[in-house]
């Protein structure tokens, strides 16, 4: 399930090899943030939780993969 917590992207440091090089921060839409939660739930019983909550994120992502390849066949057809 995505999580509407986003926080500010931060740049990263320049790498030490390339000091003039500038870089800069990722897209939040392009960061996977990962939110710590607190579940009253027995520790099996988040373990599964959170399994079932990483499948459902996976199946969405290849929902979302699928349907973007199909609107990418279309738009070639046109």
């Amino acid at each position: 399930m995505p999580s509407s917590f986003h926080p500010p992207a931060i740049a990263a440091a320049a790498p030490a090899a390339e000091p003039d090089r500038e870089t800069q921060p990722a897209a939040d839409s392009r960061i996977c943030w990962i939110e710590v939660k607190q579940y009253p739930y027995e520790p099996d019983l988040q373990v599964e939780l959170l399994h079932l909550q990483a499948e459902a994120d996976a199946l969405l992502l290849q929902l979302q993969a699928a349907s973007q390849k199909r609107l990418i066949k279309a738009a070639a057809e046109v």
